[in-house]
């Protein structure tokens, strides 16, 4: 029993690498803007060129499955957490959360802190141009428009019944004519923020043969 709870432990972390990957493109991120559109009058813009063997898909982390686009993506978005580069085996390290989750008692609920100062790129989207802080709130709104149906995300399997209330939130989505009548104010049991800074996960228990699946 030990070992699945490990295991629900583990699945859990590593989507939350993949997928708050996906959180960084989708408000326009900590380090990468709203707009897609270069300024004119950036003059202090600088290029780096690197060669792909094929075009990218795009850069939007929600909807994106392939390796260059994510290779690429990598180099523009952040993560709550990482993989340290330099230790084998492999070990999962806190990036833009300000320390390893902490785990209930039952495995089911995952609460992480956020690191502060983390700012926004600068881009015209926000009040007076200037990057706002990052918040949990916008971790959340992140993976609901990976449920949202309309958005049509190829990321949504690795949260596919394992989040509380996110399979309704999804259910809801379907009633709207477009992705962007999606009420995303509505609140998903498993998906709370106490703070600006504290973000609550609260997972559906898993049966094994579910775990080993996914």
């Amino acid at each position: 029993m030990l070992i699945i709870k490990h295991k629900e432990k583990s699945i859990l972390v590593i989507a939350l690498i993949a997928t708050t990957f996906v959180l960084a493109v989708l408000l326009g991120t900590p380090f990468g803007g709203c707009d897609s559109s270069p300024s004119d009058k950036d003059t202090d813009e600088m290029v780096l060129r690197h060669a792909l063997f094929t075009k990218l898909k795009g850069l939007d982390p929600g909807n994106m499955r392939d390796v260059y686009s994510v290779t690429v993506a990598s180099q523009i978005c952040e993560t709550l957490y990482q993989y340290h580069f330099l230790k084998r085996p492999y070990e999962i390290v806190p990036l833009l959360a300000e320390e390893m989750p902490e785990i209930s008692d039952d495995f089911l609920t995952y609460t992480i802190k956020i690191k502060k100062g983390v700012h926004f790129q600068d881009d015209k989207c926000f009040p007076g141009g200037r990057g706002r802080e990052l918040k949990a709130e916008d971790f959340i709104f992140a993976i609901k428009r990976i449920a949202n149906i309309k958005y049509l995300s190829q990321n949504w399997s690795m949260f596919d019944g394992k989040i509380v209330g996110l399979d309704e939130f999804r259910r809801i989505t379907k009633g709207c004519e477009s992705k962007e009548d999606v009420d995303y104010s509505r609140e998903v049991e498993g998906l709370t923020a106490s703070d600006d800074y504290t973000l609550i996960i609260t997972t559906v228990p898993l049966r094994f043969w579910e775990i080993v699946v996914t």
